[in-house]
């Protein structure tokens, strides 16, 4: 039996497992699926065609940005409003992807800043999903 907590949503053709449990308050996008056993923290926003594998517990990361939301949960992938790439494509294109969705070029510095962290924190593997044990 899956569970979801108060103040969540679920955007269309998404999908979660079994015994899955999405804490209060989180947003999962259109097309994610969410594997059985899987953990998802409250406040969580999980991108749109993301997903998370059966048994997995997700450590997230999401900012607040001047123009949108920022969401990273340990995989190489960073969520930007719609825009979801590898992070080494963020890296290398993310004052094209800006400019071409009419970011400032104070937010797509502001941006830039926000992946240069992640891209970071990732190199270190703390932030890699979990399995959950049975």
């Amino acid at each position: 039996r899956s569970s979801i907590g108060d103040g969540s949503s679920i955007g269309s053709r998404s999908s979660i497992g079994d015994g899955s449990s999405i804490g209060d308050g989180s947003s999962i996008g259109s097309r994610s699926s969410i594997g059985s056993r899987s953990s998802i923290g409250d406040g969580s926003s999980i991108g749109s065609r993301s997903s998370i594998g059966d048994n997995e517990k997700i450590k997230s990361i999401c900012f607040s940005g001047s123009k949108h939301f920022v969401t990273y949960w340990g995989y190489d992938a960073i969520t930007i409003g719609c825009q979801n790439h590898k992070i080494s494509e963020w890296e290398n294109h993310f004052e094209k992807i800006g400019k071409e969705n009419d970011y400032s070029i104070e937010q797509i510095s502001e941006y830039g800043n926000y992946i240069k962290i992640i891209s970071d924190l990732h190199k270190t593997g703390a932030f890699a999903p979990v399995k959950i044990e049975k």
